[in-house]
């Protein structure tokens, strides 16, 4: 689900709003008759595409729990490659919306919908095949940092 990002801030209409900056707005006796002038606090701005991170090649899922924690998996469902940024956060899981796998912060499966029995469920979720590649996630000064890097940062 890529989306592309607009760089220019979008009214209260939803109309692209024009490129200057606030400092080199003109002001109101030099607007286009009839034109609207630009208020800068009123306006949709990007800060950050949040369905799919890549970094450094990396293909990558970015959530937060219902605790406010930050978490991040290789973007990839082990069980048929469905992207997990297309899926939705579960009882602290990030689930894929494909056939619902769920899978831990940690990266381990932590529920099949599909296996109604304990015993194979316990066994296919304790495989590495149904893991997903976790990456360590901190806040720092107020930025999401990710160490890509497999293994503890």
């Amino acid at each position: 689900m890529n989306r592309e990002l607009c760089i220019a801030p979008l009214n209260a209409k939803g109309h692209q709003a024009p490129l200057t900056s606030p400092a080199s707005a003109p002001d109101s006796s030099s607007q286009v008759e009839g034109a609207e002038k630009m208020d800068w606090f009123a306006a949709w701005w990007p800060v950050v595409p949040v369905d799919q991170v890549d970094l450094l090649g990396l293909k990558l899922v970015v959530w937060a729990d219902s605790q406010g924690c930050w978490h991040t998996l290789q973007d990839r469902c082990p069980h048929r490659l469905a992207p997990l940024s297309e899926g939705r956060v579960e009882g602290g899981n990030l689930m894929c919306s494909y056939h619902g796998w769920q899978f831990s912060p940690e990266g381990r499966c932590a529920a099949i919908p599909q296996l109604e029995d304990p015993k194979a469920l316990a066994t296919a979720c304790a495989s590495p095949r149904n893991c997903v590649q976790a990456y360590p996630t901190k806040v720092v000064h107020g930025l999401l940092w990710v160490w890509p890097q497999a293994g503890a940062a």
